[in-house]
């Protein structure tokens, strides 16, 4: 509404924001399982705040680099799952566009996230501390 009174007038595309919502809530879950399974193995707490606040800038750097090399980290994936792209156009303009996710990547990776978190998960239910 505020759009509409300030005088733009292209229609909102709500799917790719949807599609966008619904892997930002997986890749978050993925990740915080990762972070989960470190806090359990490993006693310093510290040593995972740590690794939590160096993936930030990871994941936040991983917004620059292309998607070949972004595929290979577990943080990459928030800069995949992004649906729109600027690009450099005439002037001080750049144009916003909409890009189509690599979901057999994303997917892949949930899967083997998935898979991993499983596994790991029985092997610690079996020691005993």
């Amino acid at each position: 509404m505020l759009a509409r009174f300030r005088g733009l007038s292209v229609a909102l595309d709500v799917g790719p924001w949807a599609t966008y919502t619904t892997l930002l809530i997986c890749v978050d879950l993925a990740t915080c399982a990762y972070f989960l399974w470190l806090a359990a193995v490993v006693e310093n707490q510290l040593i995972v705040m740590s690794t939590g606040l160096l993936s930030g800038f990871i994941g936040i750097f991983t917004l620059l680099v292309p998607p070949e090399i972004v595929r290979w980290t577990p943080w990459g994936y928030y800069a995949l799952i992004t649906p729109a792209a600027r690009s450099a156009s005439t002037g001080s303009q750049t144009a916003v566009t909409y890009i189509d996710v690599p979901a057999g990547w994303i997917a892949g990776f949930l899967i083997l996230t998935a898979l991993i978190f499983t596994v790991v998960t029985h092997r610690l239910n079996r020691i005993e501390r």
